[in-house]
């Protein structure tokens, strides 16, 4: 019985596994190149299924999905490559498996913030997402990216990003933010870095000035995404 519910575990695990990658890749912005295409998260993840349909009685493991359905052209050999906006391009087996390792890691949260601190960096009521306000800080720190407001940012865009996607959510579900800024005279500056992550038609915003941040910050942000039920 202990070796039959051992088994078990080890079987949900798996699977739980598998499919916290295929809605990482399901909901990134990258763009998945299979024999010199590049191919959109919703085809990557497609064809992804077909061969893990195929290969099902070879998978033991998140790795082996990952090796059998996700890394290479059965047909040519070629390695699938991964191309995310403002990342050198890297091997899709790279790519998940750093996924895999991070998830492990944090027991599916994101890793952007270190454990202890007395709040959620997301909660989910149905399908609306509420992200914590997000500092400039380090992933799994609380150490500033250094560079000022630009950096931080970008940094803290990058943990949003980041948060969404470990959730199955993207940018483009982002329906509102709230921009908290040390000093409001850098508002412009901060628009400047803001536009690289979203595009038209904008989330709704609100943006003030603080007295104070915390860890002596130039920026925190808090956003609110949604995942739009698809019209029947």
């Amino acid at each position: 019985m202990g070796l039959l519910l051992s088994s078990l575990a080890r079987a949900g695990d798996m699977t739980a596994e598998i499919d916290h990658l295929r809605t990482y890749l399901a909901a990134s912005d990258c763009s998945y190149i299979r024999n010199g295409k590049a191919h959109s998260p919703a085809e990557a993840l497609a064809h992804i299924d077909e061969k893990y349909a195929h290969f099902r009685d070879r998978i033991h493991s998140a790795e082996d999905f990952i090796e059998w359905s996700a890394s290479k052209s059965t047909l040519s050999g070629k390695p699938y490559s991964i191309d995310c906006p403002g990342q050198p391009p890297r091997t899709s087996q790279s790519w998940l498996l750093a996924e895999l390792q991070r998830y492990r890691e944090f027991g599916g949260s994101s890793g952007v913030l270190p454990p202890g601190l007395p709040f959620s960096e997301a909660v989910q009521v149905d399908n609306t997402l509420y992200l914590s306000g997000q500092m400039g800080v380090l992933p799994g720190s609380l150490e500033l990216a250094p560079g000022g407001l630009a950096a931080e940012s970008r940094q803290a865009l990058e943990n949003i990003r980041t948060i969404l996607t470990s959730r199955g959510y993207t940018l483009r579900d982002v329906v509102k933010c709230t921009v908290m800024l040390a000093d409001m005279s850098q508002w412009a500056a901060f628009n400047e870095v803001y536009r690289t992550f979203f595009q038209a038609p904008y989330p709704a915003r609100s943006a003030f000035g603080a007295s104070g941040l915390a860890l002596g910050g130039q920026v925190e942000i808090e956003c609110i995404a949604v995942k739009r039920r698809e019209k029947q």
